[in-house]
């Protein structure tokens, strides 16, 4: 995008810290959020201390701690949800449908955002909810993409869409 915006040999200026999932995985989302949260409120102070200009979590789920993140630290969060939003907002969209992880259906980091841009946000029932989660944790995450999921997310989508949702938010990295 910075390439496409200035042209030439430009490029933008990253610090990354890569977190590990799989200690993630182990501690465990629901059973031990705080201690979740700890690693990426840890990760943010590094990269503020590194002296970065924003932050920025390349994760839908993780948007979770998104705000004792944005407590820890001395310069902006940027949050997927409101970059969403600003897209939607962009196309002209007033619902849309959000598939991800139970974590980023069911808990209000996303709603919120979009809420409070004026958008509608829906998730899929409960059974076609936990379809959504158990392809992206058991096959998705683990680079396993079978035609039967796909298929099973196009008739999710089908029914959102049948359902009013003029846009399919894939929140999910």
């Amino acid at each position: 995008g910075i390439n496409a915006k200035l042209g030439g040999l430009e490029a933008a200026k990253l610090i990354m810290y890569s977190v590990n999932f799989g200690e993630i995985d182990r501690l465990g989302i629901a059973e031990n959020p705080g201690k979740v949260s700890a690693i990426f409120v840890d990760a943010a102070k590094k990269l503020d201390a590194a002296g970065v200009d924003s932050i920025m979590i390349c994760a839908n789920t993780p948007h979770m701690f998104a705000d004792p993140v944005a407590q820890e630290i001395h310069v902006p969060l940027i949050h997927i949800g409101e970059a969403t939003a600003k897209v939607i907002n962009k196309k002209g969209m007033k619902k849309v449908a959000l598939l991800g992880t139970r974590f980023t259906m069911e808990m209000d980091f996303y709603r919120d955002k979009l809420d409070n841009a004026g958008i509608e946000m829906m998730v899929p029932e409960n059974e076609d909810k936990e379809f959504v989660h158990d392809s992206i944790i058991n096959e998705l995450l683990k680079d396993v993409f079978r035609p039967e999921t796909k298929a099973g997310f196009l008739k999710i989508i089908d029914k959102l869409i049948d359902q009013g949702a003029e846009g399919i938010v894939r929140g999910c990295t």
